[in-house]
């Protein structure tokens, strides 16, 4: 187990975060600059209090409710239109939500722990809006396609323990049938010989 606490990673053009999922003990994580970066693994890590997604392209923070620990939370110039996922984040006190497309500011703006708050954006188009959620759309059918991506590669990989079985018991019964044609064999000479020994 690696008990690594902070871990910061700003533009180095990462695009998976599945190798995360193991630092269970990372408190502080900085991925900004990650263009595209697929943020689901980072649902994995409860313990994080700080975590920086500032300029990474993101467009929901679904992946981000487990995270109730987070004590501060930026995801600057992105594209996020929904937060209302951090109705459930107590602990967080710090926001930054600089130049986003937020429209449900409301969920979260009663929030009475926020010391720090930056919020400034445009104000989304409902082409903007319209894009979003197909974008939300996307990613859960994404998701999905993941999923059964890896069941298919747990079924294929049984299936080839299951044809090496198969290989593995007919080459025994095929060893199995050329010994017993040997003792046949062996059998008829003896008997050959035993009958002239008369």
């Amino acid at each position: 187990m690696i008990h690594l606490t902070k871990l910061i990673m700003n533009y180095c053009g990462i695009l998976n975060t599945e190798n995360l999922r193991y630092l269970i003990n990372l408190e502080e994580l900085a991925l900004n600059g990650n263009n595209g970066i697929d943020i689901t693994t980072v649902q994995y890590l409860t313990q994080l209090t700080k975590l920086m997604l500032d300029n990474i392209c993101l467009i929901n923070i679904d992946a981000l409710r487990p995270l109730i620990n987070l004590k501060e939370l930026s995801i600057q110039e992105n594209l996020v239109v929904y937060v209302q996922p951090l109705i459930e984040f107590n602990q967080l006190s710090t926001f930054n939500a600089f130049n986003n497309r937020i429209v449900d500011i409301h969920t979260i703006k009663h929030h009475t722990n926020f010391d720090k708050f930056n919020f400034w954006q445009k104000e989304p188009t409902q082409q903007e809006l319209k894009a979003a959620n197909i974008m939300r759309d996307i990613n859960s059918l994404i998701t999905i396609l993941r999923h059964l991506n890896k069941q298919k590669q747990k079924q294929k990989s049984h299936y080839t323990i299951l044809r090496h079985e198969i290989r593995n018991n007919l080459q025994k019964l095929n060893d199995n049938h050329t010994l017993l044609i040997e003792n046949a064999v062996q059998l008829f000479h003896n008997m050959k010989y035993f009958e002239e020994c008369q």
